[in-house]
């Protein structure tokens, strides 16, 4: 076979290669964007806000909420996947879907009224497909798993706590040695003025001791000057 048709042929194969990833990559995205619309819905029929959720025909939901009073059809606009980045952090959750959705008969004030529990409700339409198990998780069992993974990555509760006092510590510290050495300075003191007063007493014994030895000697030799002048 002449070298540029090995050239040509070789080139037909990666195109071909190229094609096959290309179908693959798009029947994997594909499935995971319908796992993600059945996780999302099974989510909604367990959800806490909704006193129902029931599927009328594909992308259209009938529903009525328990606090916000709104009865009647949710639209699914649209759903996707997309990666997520989070640089060095080792986490299982390497993926993120959203859904989409509208109430019909709603309007700007309705959202201003009731938004709050809207949007808080709004936080289930976003999952996490876990990586270790491959279900999709909701926001909760997301954050949940984030803040179990951040506290095995923190400083244990003690040095935490070190860290947070540590110039309050670093008073107490300095306040200790301040007394400490007024206490000793008090105690070298005391313990000078005793050595002292001891020495002068020890002074006064020895002039007394002096002073009556003379007086023993004077009184000595007055006796032998007295024996001496008798016959």
């Amino acid at each position: 076979m002449p070298f540029f048709a090995l050239i040509k042929e070789s080139a037909y194969m990666k195109q071909f290669l190229y094609l096959i990833l290309f179908i693959f990559a798009g029947h994997a995205m594909a499935d995971e964007r319908g796992d993600l619309l059945k996780s999302w819905e099974n989510l909604q029929k367990t959800s806490a806000a909704l006193e129902y959720f029931k599927k009328s025909q594909d992308g259209t939901y009938k529903v009525k909420f328990k606090i916000i009073p709104y009865e009647g059809l949710l639209t699914v606009l649209a759903y996707d996947v997309e990666d997520i980045a989070y640089g060095s952090v080792d986490t299982k959750y390497r993926k993120m879907g959203y859904v989409e959705v509208e109430l019909s008969k709603t309007d700007e004030s309705f959202m201003n009224k009731y938004g709050r529990i809207y949007y808080k409700w709004a936080q289930s339409n976003t999952l996490y497909l876990n990586a270790e198990t491959g279900a999709w998780d909701s926001s909760k069992a997301y954050s949940d798993s984030l803040m179990t993974e951040a506290n095995k990555s923190m400083p244990g509760s003690f040095t935490l706590f070190f860290f947070e006092y540590w110039n309050y510590l670093l008073a107490i510290i300095i306040l200790y040695f301040l007394i400490s050495q007024i206490i000793n300075s008090k105690r070298v003191k005391a313990s000078m003025a005793l050595q002292n007063k001891a020495v002068e007493e020890s002074r006064a014994f020895m002039q007394l001791a002096v002073e009556t030895s003379k007086k023993a000697n004077e009184i000595l030799e007055n006796i032998l000057s007295e024996i001496k002048k008798r016959p």
